[in-house]
């Protein structure tokens, strides 16, 4: 969901307040704007491939209707490559939830925030002086030494999974918390948050980089952001 302002715009969208936002919602909200995004494409495309056609002079099958499932977008709920039927939305869904759970590692290490639109932190060298400047009271701070462990049990309270929880809160509210785990839980397809959380690919940060620190039970992959 790597949305240009955050998400807190689309929390006007629901008409609530944002401590009170099902995730199920604003999911729904999201895919009937890719619906009316992708049909928009599809209206000028059609418009530009007719407009052509005539200018030029080419094969009137030039203007001829073309599927809404040709068009290139990622949103698009018709593409040709997807699957069709409930397996197709179930399919959005999940790349939705997948875009949410990057950006809200993104806002754990600063890059994003809740409160401010595009990049934050963007540079090899910026820090936390730098974060505040932009956002003075942030909804969902980043962490403050820039490391996340990574780990499969609950040995830190900064670990990856208990900021992920933070940040549902902070986006979406206290009232709707428990619903709003499990629909990311559900949505990924997973058993716990922590399998998906702690997985290899999870482990490469941004920087494509890993590095790790020992614990007294294993070692414990710690990502790292470029900040």
């Amino acid at each position: 969901m790597r949305p240009a302002r955050g998400l807190r715009p689309l929390h006007s969208l629901l008409g609530e307040a944002p401590n009170a936002i099902l995730l199920t919602d604003l999911i729904r909200v999201v895919l009937n704007s890719e619906v009316t995004v992708t049909m928009r494409v599809h209206e000028l495309e059609s418009k530009n491939n007719a407009q052509i056609a005539e200018q030029y002079e080419l094969d009137a099958k030039y203007a001829e209707a073309w599927p809404v499932g040709d068009v290139a977008l990622i949103q698009s709920p018709w593409a040709g490559w997807k699957v069709a039927g409930s397996e197709a939305e179930k399919g959005q869904i999940q790349r939705i939830v997948n875009d949410l759970v990057s950006y809200a590692v993104g806002c754990v290490f600063g890059r994003y925030s809740l409160d401010e639109p595009g990049l934050i932190l963007a540079d090899q060298g910026t820090t936390l002086r730098h974060y505040f400047a932009r956002v003075s009271s942030p909804t969902f701070a980043p962490d403050k030494d820039n490391v996340i462990p990574i780990v499969d049990g609950d040995w830190f309270e900064d670990d990856i999974v208990a900021r992920f929880r933070q940040f549902l809160r902070a986006a979406f509210g206290d009232q709707y918390f428990e619903q709003n785990l499990q629909f990311v839980t559900d949505s990924l397809g997973v058993k716990s948050l922590r399998t998906t959380l702690s997985s290899p690919s999870t482990r490469t940060t941004s920087s494509g980089t890993r590095s790790a620190r020992s614990t007294g039970c294993s070692p414990a992959p710690r990502a790292r952001s470029t900040r």
